[in-house]
């Protein structure tokens, strides 16, 4: 490895070029006239395609070869299946036919011959069409009464024979879904079928410009599951008298479903709830709009009107339709700071007075998380606690500046915080102040911890400055750096964090030293206990700082808390809990009606149960606990 211990990259570029998961930016886009978008040829997008591809080639983290044979071979199934990601609209017969017409598909496209793209995105909207057009006449052929097993997108069905079955089975499964949240027999019909109208509609109006922006996409995925390709914007959103109702929404079996209500916003002073699912919409004294069947673009478009207009709503909750009325105004997005508190934990007649500083986010603007932090911890010192925990659960970390900032907080000066690898151009941050908090410390993650703050569990616990309590983070040591291409822009996969050991963070993350088993199997499955990026696990590099100390032995308390956990009524009465929305979730759409009824009733029990005991943040309360056994080990 090259030296690395050269000056510190200034935390303005870090934080301009830093973002997790894909570099959500529209950043220099000009959208162009209609006059323009007519006269655009082919020619233009060859020059932006060949454009993405010589970024990736300079930039690219894991070196990937665009210029070898093997890296296009199945670019015309990477590229269907991106037009087709539930593989509900082809079979692969289908497949057959397309590639039999296009043999050299990825001769071409590796060559920049992008029109052979256009050419098979009609034939994919020829076939597709046909398919759902079939879809929608098995709407009215469907019954409740037909069980069957899980659904399968995982292969294309062989034919149409066998398309016809698979949309019969997921038809099925949504009318049950859709009846079971309230709806009629009739109106999930409806639901259902509007759903299928709208995706034909959408399909009839594919155009080129569809299909190359598909196809440089099903490229980039191809990379990693970080780089991205964003197009110029199709709409011109820039109409500020437009407001929406303080709602994140999600697409839910043929409707929009409500995720979360934002503070500051007309949905909290009414009476919407997170999990209602939007059924029509009025506004104004205007008609009435059918909201099925939309995706979350439409439904956003379709809910914006104008600041003071009055909207009136119906959704469907617990069963039931209820009409709610919401007064548009403009709508601000809430920064998620930091905050703190102190918790008073009595354990064999002693008292342990822990300060928790929780860090939902990293964030710069308008003002800096790690001023923040330096705040709360001062705030603790001065109320005289025994320990500190720093709560990083669900902290993405997407502003590193501000990670390696508040990591400054807690090392010695010149103390190495993290390495950073561009291109072999190693980077070693070394802390550049003196501490500024000396506290017993605990760290609380979970597999939602990400990146900088992955970065900055890593230099605590690497130094031995704290213990790190929960499960094991997300494994995301890789950021995009954002480039703006000819019409649109690229994030490219192309630098990665380390640990100051020389061990990669991506697709490892951290192990806790003390692992909270609190999720039953069921719901911590596979998918969520490995992590995403396993694919992509690179090699180590030179170690910058190695802590001799011997390691504490936790083997005692992490026996104590699983013992806890098959004790403890509370943490029992939350894993039946989970267990069961677990299941109504992944299984319910197999269940017979009286079986669902049963595992309902379940749920209501366990959830009367659950709100008369507050909700607690079962997670913390019992790191609060194993804190206080440690501090109490040590004394």
């Amino acid at each position: 490895m090259t030296n690395k211990r050269n000056n510190l990259i200034p935390f303005a570029f870090l934080m301009a070029a830093v973002s997790l998961g894909g570099c959500a930016t529209n950043e220099g886009y000009r959208p162009e006239s209609s006059t323009q978008q007519v006269s655009r040829q082919i020619s233009t997008e060859q020059e932006e395609f060949l454009q993405v591809l010589s970024q990736v080639k300079q930039s690219h983290i894991f070196n990937t070869n665009i210029e070898a044979e093997k890296f296009w071979q199945g670019s015309l199934n990477r590229y269907l299946l991106q037009l087709d990601p539930e593989r509900l609209a082809l079979s692969q017969a289908d497949i057959n036919e397309i590639e039999k017409q296009h043999p050299e598909f990825s001769t071409l496209i590796a060559a920049g011959a992008i029109s052979s793209a256009y050419q098979v995105g009609e034939l994919y909207k020829q076939a597709a069409t046909i398919n759902l057009e079939t879809a929608q006449n098995l709407v009215h052929d469907i019954s409740l009464a037909d069980f069957y097993g899980p659904l399968n997108s995982q292969e294309w069905a062989a034919d149409a024979g066998q398309l016809r079955l698979r949309w019969k089975q997921h038809l099925t499964h949504d009318l049950r879904k859709l009846t079971r949240s309230g709806l009629t027999n009739s109106e999930a019909t409806h639901v259902l079928e509007k759903s299928l109208q709208h995706q034909i509609e959408r399909l009839k109006h594919s155009d080129n410009d569809q299909y190359f922006n598909t196809l440089v996409s099903s490229i980039m995925k191809h990379l990693d599951p970080w780089s991205r390709y964003f197009p110029a914007p199709s709409k011109d959103y820039s109409d500020s008298s437009l407001v929406g109702i303080g709602v994140a929404l999600k697409e839910d079996t043929g409707l929009v479903q409500i995720t979360k209500i934002l503070p500051d916003s007309p949905a909290p002073t009414s009476t919407l709830k997170v999990g209602d699912r939007l059924v029509s919409l009025r506004h104004d004294q205007g008609p009435v709009v059918d909201l099925a069947g939309i995706n979350l673009d439409e439904a956003v478009e379709t809910l914006a009107a104008k600041k003071g207009a009055h909207t009136e709503l119906t959704v469907i909750r617990d069963g039931a339709k209820i009409p709610i009325l919401i007064q548009h105004k403009e709508v601000k997005i809430p920064l998620d700071r930091v905050s703190r508190y102190i918790e008073v934990i009595g354990l064999e007649n002693q008292n342990f007075k822990i300060g928790v500083v929780k860090a939902p986010s990293f964030y710069s603007s308008p003002v800096s998380s790690a001023d923040d932090i330096r705040a709360a911890l001062k705030y603790i010192q001065n109320n005289h606690a025994d320990g500190l925990i720093i709560d990083l659960r669900n902290n993405v970390g997407s502003i590193l500046a501000e990670s390696l900032k508040t990591s400054d907080l807690f090392l010695p000066l010149h103390s190495p915080m993290a390495i950073v690898n561009t291109d072999e151009r190693w980077k070693v941050y070394d802390a550049f102040s003196e501490p500024q908090i000396q506290l017993p410390t605990v760290i609380l993650v979970n597999e939602n911890t990400a990146f900088g703050s992955e970065t900055l569990t890593s230099a605590l616990q690497e130094h031995g400055l704290a213990v790190v309590i929960g499960r094991r983070t997300s494994g995301n040591g890789i950021f995009c750096q954002s480039k703006k291409t000819k019409t649109g822009a690229v994030c490219i996969a192309s630098a990665a964090l380390y640990k100051i050991n020389g061990e990669s963070l991506t697709g490892k993350g951290i192990e806790p030293d003390l692992s909270l088993k609190l999720y039953p199997a069921d719901i911590l499955s596979a998918e969520k206990v490995t992590s995403p990026y396993n694919d992509y696990l690179l090699d180590s590099t030179d170690s910058v700082y190695s802590n001799e100390s011997p390691r504490f032995d936790y083997s005692h308390l992490q026996t104590q808390h699983e013992q806890r956990v098959k004790s403890d009524p509370t943490l029992q009465l939350y894993n039946q809990y989970q267990n069961a929305l677990a299941e109504r979730e992944l299984k319910g759409y197999l269940l017979d009606d009286a079986s669902y009824l049963r595992l309902q009733n379940q749920i209501n029990e366990l959830e009367l149960r659950w709100n008369e005991m507050g909700q607690p943040d079962v997670e913390m309360q019992e790191t609060l606990r194993l804190f206080a056994e440690l501090l109490a080990l040590k004394k």
